[in-house]
C-alpha cells in the first residue's frame, strides 16, 4: 500500500479573484447542492464572484481547504472582523458555509478543517473566531465554541403609507457613525464594508426576483432606528441593527415603520434578533420572541478572551 496523502490547510484569498482561481470556482460548484437556494447554478456563482469583489471580502476574506495531497476534504471561508475585549482592540474572523462532500462525511474533516483554521488565526494573533451553526452546538462546542443564542422577533409587513413622523436613512447615508461603536465588553464591529456587502447580496437576489433594488435602510426617530438589509429570497427585511435609548414610544415607531418599509420592497415580514444586550428594550408585550434556529457561537483563540462577554450579536453579523 502507498503512504497516505499528507493533509494539510492552505487558503485562498478574496484578492485573487474567483474567476482566476478554478479551485475556489470548483468549490462553490460542489456546494451549491447546499447553498444555492432558489439560485440557478450560474446565477449562485456569479453571486459569490460578486461578493468576492467586495470590499468586505477584499479586506480579508479567505476560502480555507482541508487537503490530503491533492484531494480536497473539507472547506470554509472566513471573513476579518474588527473587535475589542475589554479595550483590547484586534481582530476577529467570522467562519461560514462549512462545506464537506457528502462522499466524504462522518469521518471528521471539517472539525479538522476548523481545528486548523484556528490554529493558524491564532498564531496571527487574532482574538476569536465566531460562526452561526445551523447544527448540534455540541459539535462546534467540541472544538472550543460557546454558545451565545439569540432570539427572534418577527413581524408582519405593513400595508400603510410610509409614515411621515419618522426620518428615512437612504442607502446612500451609510456611515459607520449609526452602527455600534465597539465597547469595553467583547464587541464585534458591524461598520459600513459589512452592511454594504448584505445590501449588495440582497440587490443580487432582487435583481434576481423582478423585485426593486433596496434604497432604504431603515427608519429614525430621535436615537433610535434601524438598519435593515432586503432578503428577497425569503420575503423578509432583517433588521442587521438596532439602536434605542429606551423610549417606548420611538421605539413603537421606529417598528411600525421598519414594517411599512418592508411592505413598500414588497416583502412579507420584519426579521429582529433580540440578543442579551437589546432583550430589556421596551419591546410591545405581543411582539413574540422564539428561539433562533442558527445559533450564534465564538471561539476564543487569546488568553483572557471570554466568550460571554459577547452579548451583542445582531443579524448584521451573519455571514
Amino acid at each position: 500500500m502507498g503512504e497516505k496523502a499528507e493533509r494539510r490547510v492552505a487558503c485562498i484569498r478574496a484578492q485573487e479573484h474567483a474567476a482566476a482561481v478554478p479551485e475556489a470556482t470548483a468549490r462553490d460548484s460542489l456546494s451549491y447542492e447546499v447553498w444555492g437556494g432558489d439560485l440557478s447554478r450560474e446565477q449562485f456563482l456569479s453571486r459569490e464572484a460578486m461578493l468576492w469583489r467586495h470590499p468586505f471580502s477584499q479586506r480579508g476574506m479567505r476560502v480555507w481547504l482541508l487537503r490530503a495531497g491533492d484531494e480536497v476534504l473539507a472547506g470554509c471561508e472566513s471573513f476579518v472582523v474588527p473587535c475589542t475585549s475589554r479595550g483590547v482592540r484586534g481582530l476577529a474572523h467570522g467562519i461560514a458555509s462549512v462545506f464537506v462532500e457528502e462522499r466524504l462525511r462522518g469521518r471528521g474533516h471539517a472539525s479538522e478543517l476548523v481545528r486548523g483554521v484556528n490554529a493558524q488565526l491564532a498564531d496571527e494573533g487574532a482574538l476569536c473566531t465566531y460562526l452561526m451553526s445551523e447544527v448540534a452546538p455540541t459539535i462546534y462546542a467540541r472544538l472550543g465554541f460557546v454558545a451565545r443564542p439569540v432570539r427572534v422577533r418577527r413581524l408582519a409587513a405593513l400595508q400603510a403609507p410610509i409614515a411621515s413622523t419618522v426620518d428615512w436613512i437612504a442607502v446612500t447615508q451609510l456611515d459607520d457613525a449609526l452602527l455600534p461603536a465597539l465597547g469595553d465588553a467583547l464587541s464585534l464591529q458591524i461598520d459600513r464594508d459589512f452592511v454594504s456587502w448584505h445590501i449588495a447580496r440582497g440587490w443580487f437576489h432582487a435583481d434576481v426576483c423582478g423585485r426593486p433594488r433596496q434604497t432604504i435602510l431603515g427608519p429614525r426617530v430621535g436615537n433610535t432606528w434601524t438598519i435593515c438589509a432586503d432578503e428577497p429570497s425569503e420575503s423578509l427585511l432583517r433588521v442587521l441593527a438596532l439602536r434605542c435609548d429606551g423610549d417606548p414610544q420611538a421605539l413603537a415607531q421606529v417598528l411600525s415603520a421598519t414594517c411599512q418599509l418592508a411592505a413598500q420592497q414588497g416583502l412579507s415580514s420584519v426579521e429582529i434578533w433580540e440578543n442579551e444586550q437589546n432583550r430589556a428594550l421596551p419591546f410591545a408585550a405581543d411582539l413574540r420572541a422564539e428561539d433562533l434556529a442558527a445559533i450564534p457561537m465564538l471561539c476564543p483563540l487569546q488568553p483572557g478572551i471570554d466568550a460571554r462577554d459577547w452579548q451583542s450579536c445582531e443579524r448584521g453579523h451573519w455571514l
